[in-house]
């Protein structure tokens, strides 16, 4: 036994040597396929020769929007979603999200989805990151903006299953909620760790 140290494992640097981590794809195969996602069985083969069988689960790319705003009183504020999620059977707060749609540039699906949810135009769209939500098993990304310079054309078209309900809410107000009670999602917790790091305040 030894104390830990910044030297007791390689430091980490971007040139570090990948070839030794790499596994090779031997073969795939669909094991189901539904609305949202798909799931397959893929075989792979490390560098020394183990043989494993991965499942992956494969989405469409989808997009994550922080609409910020300076509001009367000089504070910020965002507009957020209430609705239901089938997944925890319970209401929750969000960023507008959505999918990406087959062809569609991702700028362009936040523009359409932040306009179609809430039915505001955004003047200035800026990508804050790209994220895997989980690399163990997902082979999807997401997109992450923040909008800016926002008009509400009060316009708004929801898909066929969707119910949702706007709110504005304060930008402290998320950051003392965020991670409990409606605000559970773990993606909106790194929407907003990423306004953060846009905002440079961490």
């Amino acid at each position: 036994m030894e104390k830990l140290t910044e030297k007791t494992f390689p430091r980490y640097c971007d040139s570090m040597d990948d070839s030794r981590l790499l596994w090779t794809e031997k073969s795939r195969r669909k094991l189901l396929e539904t609305p949202i996602f798909d799931v397959n069985s893929i075989e792979r083969e490390s560098t020394d020769g183990r043989k494993g069988t991965f499942v992956e689960i494969a989405t469409p790319q989808w997009i994550n929007v922080i609409p910020v705003f300076t509001g009367t009183d000089g504070k910020r504020y965002f507009v957020m979603e209430r609705q239901f999620r089938h997944g925890s059977q319970t209401v929750t707060l969000e960023f507008p999200a959505g999918l990406v749609e087959d062809g569609e540039d991702p700028k362009e699906a936040a523009l359409r989805e932040l306009l179609e949810e809430t039915g505001i135009k955004a003047g200035k769209l800026t990508q804050t990151g790209l994220l895997n939500p989980n690399s163990a098993f997902m082979c999807t990304k997401g997109y992450f903006f923040v909008a800016e310079d926002l008009e509400y054309t009060g316009e708004r078209h929801f898909d066929a299953n969707e119910e949702i309900e706007a709110v504005t809410i304060s930008e402290a107000e998320v950051f003392e909620r965020m991670g409990k009670g409606e605000m559970d999602n773990g993606i909106m917790v790194v929407s907003a760790f990423l306004y953060l790091k846009y905002r440079g305040e961490i």
